[in-house]
């Protein structure tokens, strides 16, 4: 600065120096008794209380969710294969409305974690993991764990009880809880998340739920109703749970309390699950005697008899007639090739003849199968197994065909068969 300095700044300047170097030669600088009396205050004040600094909490439920929705996606894919296919979802915990109406009530909870394919399980852990930081920085880990289990579970709870039949799965409706949570406390408490608003944290939200909505629409066994509800769910619980509110105390122990409760669950839930098989599942139903064009038949109670018989989730398709015996094996024939075009209207855009049979037809029956696939929406090849069997009794022939997954037929043979043996005429 003296090197720059011209005229009286540098004056200045070496006039303080020189003070300085008096200072360092050992002669003290002599204060004002003003100035003496306040550092007389200063030395004798007590030190002050030390500020209380918050720690950064790490994301605990955030990191421990998001982990679980992608071990449970690893684990489907390693044990039971690719989880776009139907009897995979159905296997891996996924919500069946009818096998749920038959006793397992564990695909209530289950199915939240499930998810069908990558594109799926990547927006959700992504949707989790940057709105679960949010959820969690504002409510803490046990009120997140709660806040995520209670509106899954209300999702798929709504989902199971207003949507068409059918299979689905997602942890979407637990996610839009999550939103709807961070929507009521940040409005509802709006003075004490100003500087979230300046930082325009909305806009985050937004693009997690567009992205959450659209995908929803893309995968037909991702329910909309999961999303309402989730996201009324969220914003219920999030006001009854807010760490903001005057009951906050009595809201944490809560929390908490729902938190333990609901990992108990899963855990039971998911034990459910690697016990029971699809033979399991489908055999534990109680079966009743159903008529189908003349043709009388045991299945589950829950399926549905009309001009076919199908179970209500679409997994099963049992198409049956009746007519006199003529020739059997020029009827067989004729019905193979009425099978493949009862395939055909179904969609299935090849079949083909299979290198093996999976279903060991009862005594008595003849038949075939054949594989018809189809490719979905999300561009994934559906095989399913076409069962076509004959048998006469006395002068009438009764003749079936049996669509259903090829993994859920490879899953439970002794089921198909049993139900191919079960019909007969009226």
């Amino acid at each position: 600065a003296r090197t720059h300095s011209r005229g009286r700044p540098r004056e200045l300047i070496d006039q303080a120096l020189a003070r300085l170097a008096q200072a360092d030669s050992g002669t003290a600088v002599q204060l004002s008794p003003i100035a003496s009396e306040v550092v007389a205050r200063v030395e004798a004040a007590p030190l002050p209380a030390p500020v209380p600094v918050r720690r950064e909490l790490r994301p605990w439920a955030t990191w421990s969710l998001t982990a679980v929705l992608a071990a449970v996606a690893g684990g489907i894919a390693i044990v039971f294969g690719d989880s776009g296919d139907p009897g995979v979802l159905v296997r891996g915990g996924a919500m069946v409305r009818g096998l749920i109406d038959g006793g397992e009530w564990w695909r209530l909870v289950t199915c939240v974690f499930i998810h069908v394919g990558m594109v799926h399980l990547a927006v959700n852990a992504i949707g989790m993991y940057f709105l679960g930081r949010v959820t969690e920085e504002m409510f803490g880990t046990a009120r997140t764990l709660a806040l995520f289990g209670l509106c899954g579970i209300a999702g798929a709870f709504a989902s199971y009880l207003a949507s068409p039949a059918g299979v689905s799965a997602g942890a979407s409706g637990a996610i839009f809880g999550l939103l709807g949570a961070v929507f009521i406390e940040l409005t509802w408490h709006r003075h004490k998340y100003r500087a979230a608003w300046k930082r325009g944290m909305w806009g985050g939200l937004v693009v997690v739920t567009i992205a959450q909505v659209g995908v929803g629409f893309l995968y037909p066994v991702i329910d909309q109703w999961a999303h309402g509800a989730g996201l009324f769910a969220g914003i219920t619980f999030g006001a009854l749970l807010s760490p903001s509110a005057p009951w906050a105390t009595v809201g944490k122990h809560v929390a908490r309390a729902i938190a333990v409760a609901f990992a108990t669950a899963s855990i039971v839930a998911g034990i459910f699950v690697a016990q029971t098989s699809i033979g399991d599942s489908l055999g534990a139903a109680p079966r009743v005697r159903h008529t189908v064009a003349e043709v009388a038949i045991t299945a589950p109670a829950t399926w549905l008899a009309d001009n076919e018989l199908a179970d209500p989730d679409g997994l099963v398709l049992v198409t049956l007639r009746r007519e006199p015996l003529q020739n059997l094996a020029t009827q067989m024939t004729a019905w193979s090739v009425e099978a493949k075009a009862i395939g055909k209207a179904r969609g299935f855009d090849d079949i083909a003849v299979p290198a093996t049979r999976l279903i060991a037809l009862p005594t008595g029956w003849e038949g075939t199968e054949l594989v018809g696939s189809f490719e979905d929406a999300l561009g994934n090849r559906q095989r399913y197994r076409v069962i076509v069997a004959g048998r006469a009794f006395g002068d009438t022939l009764i003749q079936l065909v049996i669509m259903t997954p090829d993994s859920i037929a490879a899953a439970a043979p002794d089921f198909f068969a049993q139900l191919v043996a079960s019909a007969g005429p009226r």
